[in-house]
C-alpha cells in the first residue's frame, strides 16, 4: 500500500490540556515521522454549552494504514494519553484524535466516516487546518478550509477564541 496524507484533529478540555495534546502529538509522530507537520494550538469555545474552552490542533502525516486500522491506532492513543471513556457524545474530554481525511478516501461506515462529516462546520478544525494545508480541498466538497471559514463568526459554537501561547 502507498503512502497517503492523514490529517488528525486533537482536542483537549480537560485538565492539563497543552500536555494532553503534545503527549498525544508526541506518540502520532513517533508512529507516523514520514512527512509529519503540526499546526499552531488554538483555544476555542467548546461545542457544548457549560463546558470549559478546548485546546484544538491539526496535525497531518503519511501512513499506509487503512482508514479502520488508523481510527483503531487514534483510539488507542486516547486511552494511552490519559482518555477515560464517557458514554455521552459530546462530553469533556482529557483527549480526542479525530481522523478528518485519509488521502481522498470517502468512507461511509458505522466507525469510520471520511472525510469527517462535521469538520466543514467546525471553525476548531478548519482554521488550524487552514493554517497548516491552505491548499487542501475537501473530497466532496471540493471548498479549502479558508473558504469554509468564511461563513462563521466569533460567536458560534466552537469558533476559535485566540491562537494558544505555551
Amino acid at each position: 500500500m502507498k503512502l497517503t496524507l492523514a490529517i488528525v484533529g486533537l482536542g483537549s478540555n480537560i485538565g492539563d490540556r497543552a500536555a494532553y495534546l503534545a503527549a498525544a502529538r508526541a506518540k502520532l509522530q513517533k508512529l507516523f515521522p514520514s512527512d509529519f507537520a503540526a499546526s499552531p494550538i488554538y483555544e476555542t469555545n467548546a461545542l457544548t454549552e457549560g463546558q470549559d474552552p478546548y485546546l484544538n490542533q491539526v496535525v497531518y502525516f503519511a501512513c499506509r494504514e487503512t482508514p479502520q486500522d488508523l481510527v483503531r491506532i487514534l483510539r488507542g492513543i486516547e486511552l494511552l494519553v490519559g482518555r477515560k471513556v464517557r458514554e455521552e457524545r459530546h462530553a469533556d474530554r482529557e483527549i480526542d484524535l479525530d481522523l478528518l481525511a485519509l488521502g481522498r478516501q470517502v468512507v461511509d461506515e458505522d466507525h469510520c466516516k471520511l472525510p469527517h462529516p462535521e469538520m466543514g462546520n467546525r471553525p476548531f478544525v478548519l482554521q488550524p487546518l487552514n493554517d497548516l494545508l491552505p491548499e487542501w480541498r475537501h473530497p466532496i466538497g471540493n471548498w479549502t478550509a479558508g473558504e469554509r471559514l468564511s461563513v462563521f463568526n466569533s460567536a458560534d459554537a466552537g469558533s476559535v477564541i485566540k491562537k494558544w501561547e505555551e
